[in-house]
């Protein structure tokens, strides 16, 4: 896994994220210093879920199914860590806020 400053040359493109993380070259990319510890935790996390997810085990079938449910009781509506269980699952075990709530 390469952990890098510089996003361009990863082929990741930082305008609308601080960090982003790309499954296909396994590379994660800071395009900000601001919160880089708590922005590569959320995107290392992608990289130990997606690939859990994507085999549809059990854990990948309670992960979604808590998604979910936590959907549906709109509690976290609007919240960045309901777009997706991908995001669900990165801001669950990297923001603070998200965790409180």
């Amino acid at each position: 896994m390469i952990l890098s400053f510089d996003a361009e040359s990863n082929g990741l493109h930082g305008e609308a994220f601080a960090a982003a993380y790309d499954p296909k070259t396994d590379t994660v990319a800071l395009f900000r210093p601001a919160s880089s510890e708590r922005n590569m935790l959320h995107e290392l996390v992608h990289a130990a879920s997606l690939k859990a997810l994507n085999k549809k085990g059990l854990a990948a079938i309670q992960m979604k199914a808590l998604f979910a449910h936590v959907e549906k009781t709109g509690k976290l509506t609007g919240m960045y860590g309901i777009r997706n269980v991908d995001e669900f699952i990165a801001e669950a075990f990297s923001n603070p806020k998200f965790q409180a709530m």
